[in-house]
């Protein structure tokens, strides 16, 4: 299917978005996102209004049709409107585009997915291999809690891949390239995903799988238990539990000071907020005085935070019923099995762990916070229609 290497292409468009002296980062980053939307909609015209899950449930148009509008008045009132604009058009744009895919079918997804896993975890690998000095973060082409994000979503695409062995030895490489980076919020959010995915995948297992599912996991805790010493070790050289500036013992690395700086900006404009993705202008020259270290601090560290200050109470609700109303559906597939909601509760719940500790939510420059999306505007009809070849009493069961 053309639509799952376009959909491919995206993806590692703005994972790889040029960013040199010549091309301005939000030229190559606007280039890399809105092309695929024009697509889109050159291919199927209409396809934004009459995307499956808005046809199945007309109520999300709506609240992102009033998201868009609040979000809107807040960014004209900011102290950066044009700034706050194009991030509130490229979030909007986002949903609609995320939603418009699924007229595919969940058969493009899954394909795309796999593409995407082997292609992002092959050339990240071989970055890290290339760039790598043996010492320090690994972050050559972004932040490294940037690439660790995006590569947890390389981590729980890599489902898509049915072979079991290959499929492991993906995520294997994956996870080892995220404890390079140093990212301890999304090595928790994989871990989280991946144990997600295992929850509700056992159900589908025969007795034999089973068994020997728990054989694995015996001797993993067994080995886990015999080399706990150097596990430990491990964790301390390279998520820095004992580091004066990172440890344990300073705040999630100085976060606790940045989301009280959030409270204090949304607390002068409760209602609107300082305008979607402008929270950081109140973090210029904003430094927090911890017991071992200053830091200084650029944004709000947290996702729900930022969001919070950026768009006010007003511009939140609409998000919290989307991703509300969204999850609870996906949850219901997930629990009948369906593979493909499982695979996104298994991102969902990665992905908002991570945006406790990082400013990742709704954000377009991230791969997978566009996986997010996709995941957040699967339908149900379409889901169920395509399933029951395979399953028909998942298609038999009452709607949500």
């Amino acid at each position: 299917m053309m639509a799952s290497y376009f959909f491919v292409a995206w993806l590692l468009g703005i994972l790889f978005a040029i960013n040199t002296p010549e091309i301005s980062p939000l030229v190559s980053q606007s280039v890399a996102f809105f092309w695929f939307p024009l697509w889109l909609v050159f291919h199927r015209k209409s396809v934004f209004l009459s995307a499956p899950v808005f046809v199945e449930t007309p109520s999300i148009v709506l609240a992102i049709f009033v998201l868009g509008g609040a979000w809107f008045v807040s960014a004209m009132i900011s102290q950066s409107p044009g700034e706050a604009l194009g991030y509130t058009f490229a979030a909007i744009i986002g949903f609609f585009s995320c939603a418009a895919f699924w007229s595919y079918g969940q058969n493009a997804l899954i394909k795309g997915l796999l593409i995407y896993a082997v292609i992002g975890i092959s050339i990240i690998g071989l970055l890290y291999i290339m760039d790598s000095d043996g010492g320090g973060r690994f972050g050559s082409f972004r932040n490294p809690n940037g690439i660790a994000l995006i590569v947890m979503g390389l981590v729980v695409s890599a489902f898509a891949v049915k072979n079991i062995y290959y499929r492991t030895i993906l995520q294997i490489v994956a996870l080892s390239i995220i404890l390079m980076t140093g990212s301890r919020s999304p090595l928790i959010g994989s871990i989280i995903a991946l144990s997600v995915y295992f929850v509700f995948s056992w159900s589908k297992l025969n007795s034999r799988q089973r068994e020997m599912g728990f054989f694995v996991i015996s001797i993993l805790a067994v080995i886990c238990i015999i080399n706990f010493d150097s596990i430990q070790a491990l964790g301390s050289d390279h998520l820095s539990f004992d580091d004066k500036y990172r440890g344990l013992g300073t705040g999630f690395s100085g976060r606790v000071y940045a989301w009280e700086r959030a409270i204090e900006i949304w607390s002068n404009q409760p209602w609107l907020g300082v305008g979607f993705k402008n929270h950081y202008l109140y973090y210029i020259n904003f430094q927090a005085y911890g017991a071992n270290y200053t830091y200084g601090l650029s944004s709000a560290h947290n996702g729900y935070l930022a969001l919070l200050a950026e768009v006010g109470i007003i511009g939140l609700l609409p998000i919290i019923y989307i991703v509300y109303t969204r999850i609870r559906r996906l949850l219901v597939l997930a629990k009948d099995g369906h593979r493909c909601a499982i695979i996104g509760v298994s991102l969902i719940s990665g992905y908002l762990f991570v945006n406790v500790f990082e400013n990742f939510f709704i954000s377009m420059g991230n791969p997978t916070s566009i996986l997010f999306l996709i995941f957040l505007m699967m339908p149900e009809r379409s889901v169920l229609k395509l399933y029951s070849i395979a399953s028909p009493q998942v298609y038999n069961k009452k709607r949500l």
